[in-house]
């Protein structure tokens, strides 16, 4: 399939391709990749979701309970709890995140996960990248092992991986 606009369908025509925004980004002389979930929407968004999916379907039960339908309102109840509970997971996780730092030959990794932050320190000199049989990425030191880039797509984590190295090589030189 050509790329050329003019023989797109006429619901895409005029649009164009926006690439993704780079991985990284230079801050106060430090290269800096952050890499975070795809999420479509803020906690806020979820909880407005559940208290207006949760009120409608309790209202419907409430109605039924009132014409003499009463088991209606306990799986109310039940729907409203897992949802609730499913939503809950999303949200303390739509935030998590992997923030990678390189500075003066050293890397440090941040791992936001939940409302639990890890920080992990390495030399850039004695730190290489390998990749796995799943495509997984992982940065390794001596005697120690982290997997990064968990959050990327695997073409994305591939170009991370290349930029990374590429720097990791810059920072072993000088």
């Amino acid at each position: 399939m050509s790329s050329r606009v003019s023989e797109l369908p006429e619901p895409f025509q005029g649009l164009e391709y926006v690439p993704p925004e780079p991985l990284m980004r230079e801050q106060g002389g430090a290269c800096v990749w952050m890499m975070r979930k795809n999420c479509s929407a803020t906690p806020r968004q979820v909880l407005g979701f559940y208290a207006s999916v949760s009120s409608l379907s309790l209202a419907f039960a409430v109605v039924f309970a009132v014409r003499g339908l009463w088991v209606v309102l306990p799986f109310s109840v039940l729907e409203s709890l897992v949802l609730g509970a499913a939503l809950l997971y999303y949200a303390r996780h739509a935030m998590d995140r992997e923030c990678v730092r390189l500075h003066r030959g050293r890397l440090l990794v941040e791992v936001v996960a939940s409302d639990r932050v890890t920080q992990h320190r390495f030399e850039a000199a004695c730190t290489h990248l390998e990749w796995d049989e799943r495509d997984a990425l992982w940065l390794c030191a001596p005697g120690r092992r982290l997997r990064i880039g968990g959050y990327l797509t695997v073409t994305r984590r591939r170009a991370f991986a290349r930029e990374l190295a590429a720097r990791l090589g810059a920072q072993g030189q000088e």
